[in-house]
């Protein structure tokens, strides 16, 4: 069910990508420029997660979320290390900390602001294992 209205995100929030339409054909490329569904992720800790399907991963597509479920009044917002984020976060970018994907890492624990963050990739494995249901889901609309 959707709401309406729903409550800015604040605290610790979470964004991230994920691509959805099967498993690509050996060799082929995966991720960003491939020819699957996006889904964008906003989640804040321990409270709420929200998905959204998105057109592109561009920065003011990105920041068309942001704006529309993120409070200007959050703790620290953690993306991974995709450029368009900063541009898209605006003048949120100052409380953005990022993980190194490119360098190998997916779940680490952060020093943001004075406090232990310690970024969570659960979310996304479980998705990850919904995607034969979602994809059918996203042809329909």
């Amino acid at each position: 069910m959707k709401d309406v209205n729903p409550e800015p995100l604040t605290g610790t929030v979470e964004i991230d990508e994920s691509y959805v339409g099967g498993k690509p054909p050996k060799g082929s490329k995966r991720g960003r420029g491939t020819p699957k569904q996006i889904v964008i992720g906003i989640r804040q800790r321990h409270v709420a997660l929200r998905f959204f399907h998105a057109a592109d991963v561009k920065s003011g597509t990105l920041a068309k979320y942001i704006k529309e479920n993120v409070s200007g009044d959050v703790d620290v917002i953690v993306t991974d290390d995709f450029s368009a984020y900063h541009k898209a976060l605006g003048e949120l970018d100052s409380k953005h900390a990022t993980i190194n994907h490119s360098g190998g890492n997916y779940a680490i624990d952060h020093m943001i602001l004075g406090k232990l963050h310690e970024r969570e990739e659960g979310d996304w494995t479980r998705f990850g294992k919904m995607q034969i249901e979602t994809e059918a889901r996203l042809k329909e609309s």
